[in-house]
């Protein structure tokens, strides 16, 4: 159970129909991280914020070592690109 890790619903909209286009986690879910509290979507790139992300990371996976939980609410920005 990752109680409040957060998530991002993307919907679309067709005529004037609205359906789930897809559903985003962080690639490291942990409880309180609070993803998706903050976003923004610019064209086809979605950044999304979770910011009590505990990670001290500075890259991205496997070489970035985000599964580490030593920054406690560092914060993290997670960039997407999003299918049209």
């Amino acid at each position: 159970d990752a109680e409040n890790a957060g998530a991002v619903y993307l919907f679309v909209r067709t005529g004037g129909r609205w359906s789930q286009r897809t559903y985003i986690k962080a690639s490291n879910t942990d409880a309180g991280d609070a993803f998706g509290r903050a976003l923004a979507l610019s064209g086809n790139t979605l950044a999304v914020g979770a910011h009590l992300e505990d990670s001290s990371a500075r890259g991205v996976e496997p070489e970035g070592g985000q599964e580490d939980n030593d920054a406690r609410d560092s914060g993290a920005v997670y960039v997407s690109r999003i299918a049209p």
